[in-house]
């Protein structure tokens, strides 16, 4: 049994360039398009007669070959014969006529290509990081702004549930002072009020009795305190003294 002959080449499996058109208008031609400099000439010329001699060099023609070399050869005539009255764009120069100069230059582009990929590879690296830490600053804003509002509840809810004099308390903006700064204890809210309250009473009783002792304990301690203010402003007043009275000479 013959064997199934060769399945042809894919076409798709080699590089081709896609065909671009570009057109210009007449008048961005007349207006912008340049003769080629006298030191691009030899340089142009060179590349038609290259491109001239390699149409011809084939072997095994067919008659399509042919007429194909004999257009190509009809038309680099004819550039070598206009080459000095045809326009070209903005900026040619020689260097678009040295294939050595064109693949030095494409191989430059190359590596550049290469490393405006390697530095986009990174940049995106490092978007989808900071995006990442974006997203988890987002969620702990949102747990922290959830955690405040259960906050807020449980102190709602706490503040229902207290005795109304605390809540008084907790609302004023001074308390009860219980430093005994001079004889007696003063105080922002009246006893009476909070000895009509049964349960509190007991407290408040026990709590007096405390600080009366407290100030009776700290009455040598001011006079101590007293004493020793009295004194240090007599040795401030004599040390004055001493230094403007002049010395006997």
């Amino acid at each position: 049994m013959a064997g199934s002959p060769p399945s042809a080449t894919p076409q798709n499996d080699f590089a081709r360039l896609e065909p671009r058109v570009k057109y210009v208008s007449e008048a961005a031609i007349r207006k912008q398009w340049k003769k080629l400099p006298a030191s691009s000439h030899a340089p142009a010329r060179e590349a038609i007669i290259l491109a001239k001699e390699q149409s011809g060099s084939r072997k095994g023609e067919t008659t399509a070959d042919k007429a194909t070399d004999d257009f190509v050869k009809d038309v680099a005539n004819r550039l070598l014969e206009r080459l000095p009255r045809i326009p070209f764009p903005p900026g040619t120069d020689e260097r678009y006529f040295d294939y050595e100069a064109i693949l030095d230059r494409a191989s430059k582009l190359e590596e550049q290509f290469t490393s405006n990929t390697h530095s986009a590879n990174l940049l995106r690296a490092q978007i989808a990081k900071e995006e990442e830490l974006l997203r988890q600053d987002e969620q702990e804003v949102t747990r922290l702004e959830q955690g405040l509002k259960d906050n807020e509840l449980i102190r709602k809810e706490q503040a229902r549930s207290l005795h109304p004099i605390a809540r008084t308390l907790g609302e004023s903006s001074s308390g009860v002072d219980l430093t005994a700064q001079t004889s007696g204890i003063k105080s922002d809210i009246h006893l009476s009020e909070l000895f009509q309250d049964e349960d509190l009473q007991p407290v408040l009783i026990q709590l007096l009795s405390h600080l009366d002792s407290i100030d009776e304990n700290t009455e040598h301690i001011r006079e101590v305190k007293r004493m020793i203010d009295a004194t240090t402003t007599n040795l401030d007043v004599l040390e004055a003294v001493h230094v403007h009275i002049p010395s006997a000479t």
